[in-house]
């Protein structure tokens, strides 16, 4: 191969790789799905040609042009490793947020993963048995070590008691050998069982470090047998359109609303959801907006004699509530013989369905961190004096506390909030014709927190400059109180945002406040 033909070879790979390095600057969407093959081709034409400069250029024949065949090859070879590099984890990243990924190449790493695990933890029993049967052989060395060791030169002379007595020590220490064997099997079964029972348990059932002290936890067991999808309802077909809040991902979202704050916005959200149970009517409900009893209790609902359940909604936190002269009305509090000051007030929003007036509001409860079944939450209770306020359509409960970490922990989450739903607003402001977008996050028929994605249908005018919407958006009993999140129209007080009501007479379809 002549040195021009190869100096214009790595010239139109040059511009190539130019190419490449324009598109990623100007459409990185384009520039992460490059073809593999260019890629290939790139790196084995630089091998192959720089090979060629390095082993059959005559340096001593044409030393100007080799050695600027050499200065621009150097240059290249360092370009095309970092273009390459800059692919090949863009390849990655493309198929780690993808659907194949999940379902092929995830259950690959995690099963070897496990079998990692299951190999460490194996050596691990192994060399506890290894270790327990030294300490046996051990022991039985001492105890079979004999007593005395006969003398040179005399006779061994044993008697019928002497026999006796030796046959008595062998059985003593027999015995004390095969406890020992059994003590340290039992040790050995013991671990082994251990080993095995955290392997069933895995990561997603353990335990959860709160970042709260002093917290009323709970379990909300539901019968083992039932599921949401499982579960009885009009809806149930429809069930599977339900996304835990642990599985909940961008991907999940339209493929026009998948950037990060407007999925930011919805974990946040889920974050302040709660879980309302109410356990008595008011004699004050006229009846109209009454909604059934519940059935299908869990244990919990079932132990506090729940009738009612719906969704809200952390809103507002007012910390170091003057409480020197004030115990807490928290359920901990109401129970004890000496109850805490209290640190300060958190406010729920929920619908006037699921808590009519101030009675309702003092056998209510709500349970925050409901994200996953079994998993340990926070219960607020009683109500208090003073503890709530109602409008046309929604309510708002306010539960004393003393637990201040708490309310740290609320208030960081709520300012969190309004940050990014402000930008959220900016953006999508006064575009709701053109976006359509209706998402909820609501604890259906009492299960874990559930989002569910759809669009709303017509916005209809209740009153001057107050309008409620219509969706189609999956919603169930249990749903009622949630926070409805319309795209580019919802107000920007967090107070005055959307709920949902449940179905419109009219058109049957769902509706918000």
């Amino acid at each position: 191969m002549s040195l021009h033909l190869l100096l214009e070879t790595i010239r139109k790979i040059w511009k190539k790789g130019s190419v490449i390095e324009k598109e990623e600057c100007r459409h990185k969407r384009e520039f992460q799905q490059a073809d593999d093959q260019d890629i290939a081709l790139i790196i084995e034409m630089a091998n192959k040609f720089m090979g060629k400069i390095f082993l059959n250029i005559e340096l001593e024949s044409k030393p100007m042009e080799a050695a600027y065949i050499f200065q621009i090859g150097h240059v290249f070879i360092e370009n095309i490793k970092r273009f390459t590099t800059m692919l090949v984890d863009n390849f990655k990243e493309t198929l780690r947020n993808d659907q194949l990924y999940k379902k092929l190449v995830k259950p690959l790493e995690n099963l070897q993963e496990k079998i990692e695990q299951d190999c460490t933890i194996h050596q691990k029993v192994k060399d506890i048995k290894e270790i327990h049967v030294q300490k046996i052989e051990s022991m039985v060395h001492i105890f079979t070590e004999p007593d005395r060791q006969e003398q040179p030169g005399h006779k061994s002379v044993e008697s019928s008691e002497l026999i006796q007595e030796n046959s008595a020590k062998d059985c003593t220490i027999k015995q004390k050998v095969g406890d020992i064997k059994e003590k340290h099997d039992n040790q050995i079964m013991k671990m082994t069982d251990l080993v095995i029972e955290h392997l069933k348990v895995g990561k997603e059932n353990q335990k959860e470090e709160k970042e709260y002290t002093n917290a009323a936890a709970t379990k909300e067991n539901l019968p083992q047998h039932m599921s949401l999808l499982e579960f009885p309802c009009v809806n149930s077909q429809n069930h599977n359109i339900f996304l835990s809040v642990k599985e909940f991902k961008p991907d999940h979202l339209p493929s026009l609303y998948r950037h990060g704050e407007l999925y930011d916005l919805i974990m946040l959200s889920a974050s302040l959801t709660v879980k309302v149970l109410v356990t008595s009517t008011s004699n004050e409900r006229d009846g109209d907006g009454l909604l059934p009893t519940i059935t299908n209790l869990t244990d919990f609902e079932r132990e506090i004699k729940a009738i009612r359940r719906g969704t809200g909604r952390v809103i507002h936190v007012q910390k170091n509530v003057d409480g020197e002269n004030q115990s807490c009305h928290c359920h901990e509090c109401k129970i004890s013989s000496s109850p805490k000051p209290v640190h300060g007030i958190i406010f729920i929003c929920t619908s006037k369905k699921i808590i009519y007036d101030d009675k309702e509001a003092e056998n209510s409860k709500c349970i925050l961190d409901y994200a996953f079944r079994n998993c340990a939450t926070i219960t607020l209770s009683g109500s208090g004096n003073n503890g709530f306020r109602v409008s046309k359509d929604c309510c708002v409960i306010m539960y004393q506390t003393c637990n201040h970490n708490l309310l740290q922990h609320l208030e960081a989450k709520i300012n969190e909030y309004n940050n990014v739903y402000g930008k959220v607003h900016h953006t999508f402001k006064g575009s709701s014709e053109k976006h359509c977008l209706a998402i909820i996050v609501s604890n259906p028929h009492g299960f874990s927190k559930q989002v569910s994605v759809g669009e709303w249908v017509e916005k209809k005018k209740k009153c001057a400059n107050t309008y409620y919407y219509t969706y189609n958006t999956l919603a169930c009993e249990g749903s009622v109180g949630a926070h409805v999140f319309i795209l580019g129209s919802s107000s920007s007080v967090l107070f005055n945002q959307h709920i949902h009501l449940g179905k419109e007479n009219e058109t049957e379809l769902n509706h918000s406040s």
